[in-house]
């Protein structure tokens, strides 16, 4: 669909590029006020890229960033204690061949 059709307006943009797949942040206005964020995925699939979208209006995105938040920070806990729990096997390994 045309943006002008839509009525929309782009009001700010951000994006960044990871393993191939292209992450797009954008702040867009309608027609009659209402202001959304749309979180955007393009992947590539085979010639063109397939995308993935999700619309967050204004009066949610509180509430779906600190959402977001708490389960950046749950995984990050987990990969740090995984990580911990690497060095400690590594340490383990080694101390026991050094003593034989």
């Amino acid at each position: 669909m045309d943006k002008k059709h839509l009525g929309e307006k782009d009001l700010f943009s951000d994006f960044f590029k990871a393993r191939g797949r292209k992450y797009y942040f954008d702040a867009k206005k309608k027609e009659n006020g209402d202001r959304y964020v749309t979180i955007s995925e393009l992947q590539p699939n085979n010639v063109k890229f397939k995308r993935m979208r999700i619309l967050i209006f204004e009066e949610y995105l509180d509430d779906f960033a600190e959402k977001l938040q708490n389960i950046i920070d749950k995984l990050k806990e987990s990969s740090d204690k995984g990580n911990e729990r690497s060095r400690e096997k590594i340490s383990n390994k080694f101390n026991s061949t050094e003593e034989s």
